[in-house]
């Protein structure tokens, strides 16, 4: 996976991805796509961490996306600000509010925390 941010208040972030790579988002949260992909809605942690995030306020379904073939997807913000990539290795979290995850490759695993 490769990506670029693109634009000034309203940026948007763009990744090509290769054959067999597959990102995630919010239902519904890609802007445009390129190429053949192959997109699938499921409830991350299976119907116990769906009904977290029902919960939490944030929709029970995620959306993957598989390429199955070279291929570009982009997401675009929602607001006016910035977008900023963060790199996470193994063992690594981090914490944001819920309207600031934008997409994350399949490795990620996304947690509701309620305080």
């Amino acid at each position: 996976m490769r990506y670029q941010i693109e634009g000034g208040s309203l940026p948007a972030v763009i990744i090509q991805l290769d054959a067999g790579e597959t990102i995630i988002s919010e239902l519904g949260g890609r802007t445009w796509a390129k190429g053949t992909i192959l997109t699938e809605t499921k409830a991350p942690g299976g119907l116990g961490g769906g009904i977290g995030r029902m919960f939490s306020g944030e929709n029970m379904f995620m959306s993957y996306y598989t390429a199955q073939g070279p291929a570009e997807i982009g997401f675009a913000s929602s607001f006016a600000g910035s977008i900023i990539a963060r790199e996470l290795g193994p063992g690594e979290s981090l914490i944001c509010q819920k309207s600031a995850f934008l997409c994350a490759s399949s490795g990620v695993e996304l947690a509701v925390h309620f305080q």
